[in-house]
């Protein structure tokens, strides 16, 4: 998950690192395993990168640390045997990295959860978006993907119980940041899907709530506003992963209309767990929502996502982390859209 702009900068220090310090000191950071400043083998390289000479003067000499020190880390492998599972397959590590993946349980109280998500227009207002009380989003490219971040005034929202977060921007990940873990607990077949789309939540207290939809590339069919809004992006990408941020503010990025509800697929169950952001600085404040069925998009749609930032998914992290007192448990309850209060 990229990082979050709307976050008030007192909370982001709180809840960035375990050492706060200015978002111009971050030193860069990239998506490959055997790069410099990359994630790594194991997806845990990012805690082990030096702060800018003037931060490391002020002490904050590992400004990731948590990528690599935390006991909550996302993503993870999802486990739908029924034992389980003793290995993490997903860091490109030989032999095997070890780890006690419990299966899924089922909630004993499923939650109320219920996706709002209005539709928007796109504006070229840039940054200015964050204080526009009206109903608009933005291109955003920041160095290793791009967003579509929504206005002050964009009144989207995912609803959990009595809570309501607001979605502040979504994005995607190619390939798929969460694995399933299916068949044997013994040796289990692992699924890998093409792509993902992370739709970042925040509560009126800070509170993070990401939903994660998977994308399955092998659809029959296309998708008309997958295809549409990749279509866009492609034509708006122009910066290599080098941690710069730009957004659109030609012509032809103002005016286009989006239904992000069109991009949530006809789910049954939902996957939820106690994690972190998947990109630097892997705070461990947000609780994610996995949905079990994936978004049915063209290869070409993927092919093309995939040629903007390539690779750009972190690998999964153990579910019993570092310190973790006791191994993470997934839980699982049912989903039932509220069509009748959902505008599509």
């Amino acid at each position: 998950m990229l990082s979050l702009r709307y976050i008030a900068p007192a909370l982001f220090a709180a809840a960035a690192c375990l050492s706060p310090m200015s978002a111009t000191a971050r030193p860069e950071w990239n998506h490959g395993a055997q790069t410099e400043n990359g994630q790594g083998p194991d997806g845990a390289g990012w805690g082990h990168i030096d702060a800018e000479e003037d931060a490391a003067a002020r002490g904050h000499l590992f400004p990731y640390a948590e990528c690599s020190l935390g006991s909550h880390q996302s993503p993870i492998a999802i486990n739908l045997t029924q034992h389980p599972v003793a290995v993490n397959p997903g860091p490109k590590l030989e032999p095997p990295q070890a780890d006690h993946n419990l299966p899924v349980e089922a909630l004993a109280h499923p939650l109320q959860f219920r996706i709002h998500y209005d539709r928007s227009d796109s504006s070229r207002e840039g940054l200015e978006v964050e204080a526009d009380l009206h109903n608009h989003f933005v291109f955003e490219n920041n160095g290793h993907g791009i967003q579509i971040a929504f206005s002050k005034g964009y009144r989207g929202r995912l609803s959990i119980g009595h809570d309501t977060y607001h979605l502040l921007q979504f994005h995607f990940h190619t390939p798929s940041e969460h694995l399933f873990l299916t068949g044997h607990s013994q040796n289990p077949h692992t699924v890998h899907y093409d792509g993902e789309i992370h739709f970042v939540n925040q509560s009126d207290d800070g509170r993070l709530a990401v939903v994660a939809v998977l994308l399955d590339g092998h659809a029959a069919n296309s998708h008309s506003e997958f295809d549409r809004l990749i279509d866009r992006l492609s034509h708006f990408h122009s910066l290599e992963e080098t941690g710069a941020t730009a957004f659109c503010t030609e012509a032809d990025c103002s005016g286009i209309r989006l239904n992000p509800m069109k991009l949530i697929p006809h789910a049954h169950a939902v996957y939820t767990y106690q994690g972190s952001l998947t990109t630097p600085p892997c705070s461990e404040n947000v609780n994610w929502y996995v949905l079990d069925k994936p978004l049915p998009v063209s290869d070409r749609a993927i092919h093309a996502l995939n040629h903007m930032f390539p690779y750009s998914n972190r690998f999964t992290q153990k579910v019993d982390g570092l310190g973790a007192a006791e191994p993470r448990q997934v839980h699982a309850f049912p989903y039932h859209p509220a069509v009748q209060h959902v505008r599509r």
